[in-house]
């Protein structure tokens, strides 16, 4: 039993290695936790109670953030207790009686105006590196966010202008196979060239050994210099 260890130690040692063998969406998982929940990293995982659960949640509401994001990094935050619960590290779950907070059931589907078009695709053909690459294929194949970030080079066929999403990396678990533009082929050739083959991935972490984790503060400052608001990442899905 590890009664006082460190939620840092717990994740590191434990938690990502079970996750990396059992879950497709691993990377999202810990992208999920890692910049979102750095004030309990260095606590003893029995001395987090619900009450520091709730003025963390009371903090990102003042940040202005949508309930359903809120809710689903708790969601991912919870599921780190069920398991150090389920293997005796820890005996009850923090986040155990922490409510969720309401969402609106409708949804709301969003996609870009024309004139917003063309304010984001301004913006991104000022930049350089990855990340207008990253948005670019966004609105062109319709990937969704986490599916893009897990691309490789060997799901791409240039010659046949067809990307195959992974069945380990798709939402609904199934392979799809999705047609090329003539823009994201352009774009992507002129990347893998640029590239030159350092890595597997299309859009490498920092240390070039696997997917990318995050976009969102580049994601963030691009949007506000755009002038678009209330706009996800996935939303370039629905403009697709």
């Amino acid at each position: 039993r590890e009664g006082s260890a460190l939620l840092r130690t717990f994740l590191d040692e434990h938690y990502y290695p079970w996750a990396k063998q059992h879950q497709k969406s691993y990377q999202n998982t810990r992208s999920v936790i890692e910049p979102h929940f750095t004030e309990f990293m260095n606590k003893q995982m029995d001395s987090i109670t619900s009450w520091d659960i709730e003025r963390w949640k009371s903090a990102q509401l003042k940040r202005k953030l949508q309930p359903a994001t809120i809710n689903r990094r708790l969601g991912a935050f919870q599921a780190v207790f069920n398991s150090a619960v389920k293997w005796g590290v820890i005996d009850t779950n923090p986040l155990k009686g922490v409510k969720r907070l309401k969402t609106d059931k409708r949804g709301v589907v969003r996609w870009l105006s024309e004139a917003e078009e063309k304010r984001l695709y301004k913006v991104l053909d000022k930049q350089t590196g990855y990340f207008p690459v990253f948005v670019h294929t966004l609105l062109n194949t319709g990937c969704r966010p986490n599916e893009c970030k897990n691309l490789k080079w060997d799901a791409v066929n240039l010659q046949t202008e067809m990307i195959s999403v992974h069945a380990a990396y798709s939402k609904t678990g199934n392979s799809r196979h999705i047609p090329m533009n003539k823009t994201i082929t352009a774009i992507l050739t002129a990347w893998k060239k640029e590239q030159g083959g350092s890595s597997d991935w299309l859009f490498p972490n920092e240390n070039n050994d696997g997917a990318l984790v995050t976009v969102q503060k580049p994601w963030q400052k691009t949007i506000k210099a755009a002038k678009v608001k209330n706009f996800r990442m996935y939303d370039c899905r629905h403009t697709f």
